[in-house]
């Protein structure tokens, strides 16, 4: 009895207090919209947006609208969340509003010009035709963010003077943050550049970056942690090798699959699909299906090839030890172009002529194929002639085959000066006649002229360094 009387007198003062409500302040509303000038470039739509401090959330509709009610009086900061923009490593900015009265309080939240952001995150003076590249890197199987990842962008600039014309490798690198962002400043936005990330010893491919005129561009990128076909080469050789097959980089552990389809949508037979920093490629069948397996894992560039279609470049994640669906890739069909009219005769005062080939072949002491010479070696790459130039030594590294000489001033092995169309060739990384590989194919060249050292070789492909030089003229 004793205890039942405590439950009443509990229950009594219950009811009691219940008649006696602490007094509730006053509620409004928020109402507004979400529009962004960078990524989206219109409504947001599926914009998270929410008051801070609070557990007040809405979710804006297609026309980037949003309601947030129950809000009490006073003021406070507005903001959002988008998949888009944390994976660019876009902050949404904050927006202060006062919430008071009956009617609900109107808000716009828009996200930075590219021009605004462009001068809050490169305060720097800006050279003309520049503009910043943002993302985020992140580890491509775990969606971590990696901090103090590199974010490297190298570039030519042709200079044409009095000398003539000069070329000069630039270079612009960025460090993440915590938050694993990147902010790439200085780089050119009227030219297409290439960029990769680096994490550690881990690399991802190169990706080609255009701004389409504009000062901003966003690229995210995944690095694989546990690919070793990932992992950054070294200066160290591999010991010489005739297989064919260290040609190739390092088996990746990632799989690609995807299909490609003209315009019009019919499946393209016969397309060469690979990667641009590995050797590997396969040819789609006749449903234009294509499995490419042994590709590094994290990001990497696509290229895809079909006879009569324009060359394309598609940047991909692969995951480690697993496979990628690609979306479906649509060709553009090349220009068409009239038939030839084929004349068959020698030329006296021929392209190569004009350039010195000939006369060079007649005075010098150099090595020299012409077209007609490299054709019966039946080679596959342009180091496949190089093979037949005496003083050059083919040496293998992990991105694959590159070609020494021996050096006249110090007596120690070398790398030649390359020459395409009387142009020196600068790499952008690495060996340059692995990236010539890439850049021509054989059937583009006319000839080729080889200078073992620089004894003899002529002024205008000496360079001073006391190493030969290898030029290729093309078609």
């Amino acid at each position: 009895m004793r205890t039942l009387g405590v439950l009443l007198a509990a229950l009594v003062a219950s009811e009691g207090g219940a008649q006696d409500p602490a007094p509730q302040a006053p509620m409004g509303s928020i109402e507004g919209t979400v529009y962004d000038s960078l990524l989206v470039r219109g409504p947001v739509r599926g914009a998270t947006v929410y008051v801070i401090g609070t557990t007040r959330v809405a979710t804006s509709d297609v026309r980037g609208r949003f309601r947030l009610d129950s809000v009490p009086h006073g003021e406070h900061q507005v903001t959002f969340s988008h998949a888009v923009f944390d994976s660019a490593g876009v902050q949404a900015p904050i927006v202060s509003v006062k919430v008071g009265g009956v009617a609900p309080a109107q808000v716009a939240i828009a996200t930075p010009t590219s021009g605004s952001l462009l001068k809050a995150v490169c305060p720097a003076p800006r050279e003309d035709k520049t503009g910043l590249l943002l993302g985020v890197v992140r580890d491509v199987d775990t969606g971590s963010p990696l901090r103090d990842a590199r974010v490297v962008s190298r570039w030519f600039e042709l200079t044409i003077d009095r000398r003539g014309p000069r070329y000069q490798t630039l270079e612009a690198v960025a460090t993440t943050d915590d938050a694993g962002v990147y902010r790439l400043c200085g780089v050119p936005s009227d030219i297409p550049i290439f960029v990769r990330a680096r994490s550690g010893t881990q690399e991802s491919g190169r990706v080609e970056i255009y701004f389409s005129g504009n000062d901003v561009a966003f690229r995210d990128f995944g690095v694989s942690l546990a690919d070793t076909a990932a992992r950054m080469a070294t200066d160290s050789l591999l010991d010489a090798s005739s297989d064919s097959a260290a040609l190739f980089a390092r088996r990746g552990l990632s799989t690609a699959r995807g299909i490609v389809r003209d315009m019009n949508g019919k499946p393209l037979a016969n397309t060469r699909v690979g990667t641009l920093d590995n050797g590997a490629s396969v040819l789609t069948n006749s449903e234009g299906q294509y499995v490419l397996t042994g590709a590094p894992a994290g990001t990497q560039t696509l290229e895809l090839r079909a006879l009569g279609y324009q060359p394309l470049r598609r940047a991909v994640t692969l995951k480690t030890n697993g496979v990628t669906d690609v979306d479906a890739t649509r060709l553009d069909r090349a220009a068409q172009k009239l038939a030839s009219i084929s004349v068959t005769g020698t030329r006296k005062d021929g392209r190569l002529t004009k350039f010195g080939f000939d006369d060079r072949r007649r005075r010098s002491n150099g090595f020299f194929m012409d077209a007609e010479e490299i054709e019966k070696k039946s080679g596959i790459y342009l180091g496949d002639v190089l093979r037949f130039a005496p003083g050059l030594t083919p040496v293998y590294t992990s991105q694959g085959r590159s070609f020494l000489m021996r050096s006249t001033s110090t007596g120690d092995k070398c790398t030649p000066t390359y020459y395409l169309d009387g142009m020196r060739w600068h790499a952008l990384e690495g060996s340059s006649i692995l990236e010539l590989e890439r850049f021509i194919t054989l059937r583009d060249v006319a000839a080729v002229e080889v200078y073992s050292s620089a004894a003899g070789m002529p002024m205008q492909f000496d360079t001073g360094s006391g190493c030969g030089a290898v030029a290729f003229w093309t078609k």
